[in-house]
């Protein structure tokens, strides 16, 4: 979750997409200067573009008065401003495509430079009467992109330089809304959000309980930050407290010693040659015991081909373990039994003779 800085939300988490409908610069600073703040204390690149009332240099200076070192941060690159003129002139014509490839650019470049992601802030109030239509598109593939990406971003709007009616389908069109009323700020949900909210917890739910019958854990790896991510059920299935696992050295320092590097050579050679991994291991369960898992999975690539995620399942399959050994063991004392056993198929025919019912029915002569 990030601090945003702002009374009404103080956290959201990352993929979070809303925007603001304000009236004044004074409305603007109230809210985007805290923004900001939280977001340069936390180690996030800032993106703050501007338009209407308040340009950059205003930006800047507004900042400024939260943030008294500011000036070290734009030294090393961790916030730009820029007026809408300067982010638009990219296209020729405004394109929802080129919009979301922006964003993403400005993320991807952050996270190669060690930030935790990106914190964005634009302005929309100037999108041309033409562009209105392209830019409602525009919106509709930010919400349905960011999601699982480290994106934290508000759109603002001008009550003052936008009609009533694209006030309400740009609403729509994001999570929440943030409005000043009797001079306090309210967070209005969106009811498109919220109906799609619902069905996704719904779904969730639903996943939450097969997984929990079927003892099936989710789980995604970001290999180069370490970090690990899972479902509750996961943890679960390792014996675990909720909050346990939170990084690859957790996880790996639960696996058998005697398992670990084969697991790990067998899970990355199958990520370099871009197939999926199928592969087993020991676990010392939270309860003190050894137990199996059962581990499937694979790799998304960026554009150069290099892992970004690892995405994969856990299953225990403890139980089936103990019911091989079990056949394994029962086999063997057949093998060593002076009984006759006779194994037969159902179709008929003999399937197998054990060692007791060759002695008993096959004379020497016919073996030799």
């Amino acid at each position: 979750m990030r601090r945003t800085g702002i009374d009404v939300m103080n956290v959201l988490p990352w993929g979070t997409h809303f925007c603001e409908f304000y009236e004044t610069r004074e409305d603007l600073i109230e809210t985007l200067a805290p923004y900001f703040r939280e977001g340069l204390a936390a180690n996030e690149f800032c993106m703050w573009v501007t338009s209407g009332p308040l340009q950059a240099e205003d930006a800047e200076r507004a900042l400024k008065s939260v943030v008294p070192d500011l000036a070290r941060h734009l030294e090393k690159g961790q916030i730009e401003f820029m007026d809408y003129g300067q982010w638009s002139v990219r296209w020729r014509k405004f394109k929802a495509e080129e919009l979301l490839r922006g964003w993403v650019d400005k993320m991807e470049a952050a996270l190669r430079r060690g930030y935790q992601g990106l914190r964005l802030a634009w302005d929309a109030s100037e999108i041309a009467p033409a562009d209105w239509d392209e830019y409602l598109r525009s919106e509709e593939l930010v919400s349905e992109s960011i999601g699982p990406q480290p994106i934290l971003a508000v759109c603002t709007f001008s009550l003052l330089i936008r009609k009533p009616g694209e006030v309400l389908q740009a609403a729509a069109r994001h999570e929440f809304a943030l409005i000043k009323s009797g001079g306090r700020w309210q967070r209005i949900e969106s009811f498109r959000h919220k109906k799609m909210e619902r069905t996704l917890q719904e779904g969730e739910t639903r996943l939450r309980l097969a997984q929990s019958a079927a003892r099936v854990g989710l789980w995604e790896w970001d290999p180069e930050r370490e970090s690990l991510v899972l479902t509750p059920e996961l943890e679960a299935l390792y014996g675990l407290k909720r909050g346990t696992l939170r990084t690859y050295g957790d996880w790996a320092a639960l696996v058998h010693p005697d398992d670990l590097k084969g697991a790990e050579a067998a899970r990355d050679e199958a990520i370099s040659l871009h197939r999926p991994f199928d592969l087993e291991f020991r676990i010392k369960h939270g309860s003190g015991e050894t137990r199996w898992i059962h581990a499937r999975g694979g790799a998304l690539y960026d554009e150069a081909g290099r892992p970004t995620r690892v995405i994969g399942i856990n299953v225990d399959v403890t139980e089936d373990r103990r019911a091989q050994e079990t056949l394994r063991r029962q086999a063997g004392l057949l093998e060593q039994s002076y009984d006759a056993v006779v194994v037969w198929r159902i179709g008929g025919g003999i399937e197998n003779w054990y060692p007791g019912a060759e002695k008993l029915y096959i004379s020497e002569e016919s073996r030799v």
